[in-house]
């Protein structure tokens, strides 16, 4: 009783710590609005000296050795500095439509003083949290134990991109009529936003096979699936990734199989879906919670809810069979 008293004592201090530092890091980024080229700057510089170190660290995964320290302090302070960009570069925006803050709308309009080097240091500071992140979920898929390989710091990677991704890919809000180029430029055209929304997928679709009992992780790789699916422009973009494709065939591939299924049943359900999948990949995936399948299938729904789309029809239709096929052999068996 008593160390069940601790423990519930240990995750409130936590909940008010966490708390306490959100508020923290709002009432920072209200500050640094007040100039935002200096306030990227600021960050892009910390972020240069950071990440030459921690691309150093993910490069001895695999080599053995316990975490120490100094690597513990370094994912840490790459963890900060992306939250310190999230915060800045983005709002909270559960339940409501995701828009770039005013602040950065106006820091980088056509006109405005040093918009031009102010959009270019937002770009380059996302560029690199893209490389990190690419590298990272790389290596991830070689050494999925390895601690230096932080799931804590693939959470607010992906956290950072979750906010960022639904409001600056494709911006739609009536209220950017009169406030057009600069940052609502950046990501505006199928062209310029098919890369980005090619990067969220492909990174979602890695921690979900190489990282599957990651729980935290999947709270943040579904919301992002999901607040990119929910934007009626960016579901024809998925439509054109090979990796949300490979995302569908899996959650089709998989929805009949036991966690505890064998091998020869995993690689003849394989063959009832059309998809580049190998036998590590489907195996991974599989391993998912429930829920957390389940969850991926609401996304793959929305994202699929274009009835307009001959490819949104076929995938959502071939998900739906598995299901169906899935509930009836439930059913078959409950008899």
């Amino acid at each position: 009783m008593t160390d069940k008293f601790i423990v519930d004592l240990d995750e409130i201090r936590e909940e008010i710590s966490a708390f306490g530092m959100e508020e923290e890091m709002k009432s920072g980024a209200s500050l640094g609005r007040l100039d935002v080229l200096s306030s990227i700057k600021t960050l892009s510089e910390m972020f240069q000296q950071c990440m030459p170190r921690l691309t150093a660290l993910f490069d001895e995964a695999g080599m053995g050795g316990d975490m120490t320290p100094e690597m513990a302090a370094l994912l840490e302070e790459a963890r900060m500095l992306i939250l310190c960009a999230g915060h800045l570069l983005t709002d909270d925006c559960d339940g409501e439509t995701p828009d770039v803050p005013e602040s950065i709308i106006n820091a980088c309009k056509p006109g405005a003083p040093n918009s031009d080097a102010c959009l270019a240091s937002i770009a380059s500071l996302v560029d690199l949290l893209r490389s990190v992140a690419e590298k990272q979920a790389t290596l991830v898929a070689r050494f999925p134990e390895d601690p230096r390989l932080s799931p804590l710091l693939a959470k607010t990677i992906l956290w950072f991109f979750r906010r960022f991704g639904p409001a600056y890919i494709l911006p739609s809000s009536d209220e950017y009529r009169e406030n057009q180029g600069g940052i609502l430029a950046a990501y505006s055209t199928p062209e310029t936003a098919q890369p980005l929304v090619n990067f969220c997928t492909s990174l979602c679709l890695m921690y979900f096979c190489h990282l599957p009992q990651e729980k935290e992780v999947h709270d943040e790789t579904t919301a992002l699936l999901k607040a990119m699916a929910k934007k009626p422009f960016v579901r024809q973009l998925l439509m054109g990734c090979s990796s949300f494709d490979k995302i569908v065939a899996l959650s089709s591939a998989t929805s009949c199989l036991r966690h505890n299924a064998s091998a020869s049943e995993v690689a003849t359900s394989m063959k009832t879906v059309s998809g580049d999948l190998t036998l590590d990949v489907v195996t991974g995936y599989q391993r998912l919670p429930y829920s957390d399948r389940a969850r991926i299938l609401t996304c793959i729904i929305i994202a699929c809810s274009d009835m307009q789309n001959d490819k949104s029809i076929i995938m959502l239709n071939g998900c739906l069979k598995a299901v169906e096929m899935s509930f009836s052999n439930l059913c078959q068996a409950l008899r």
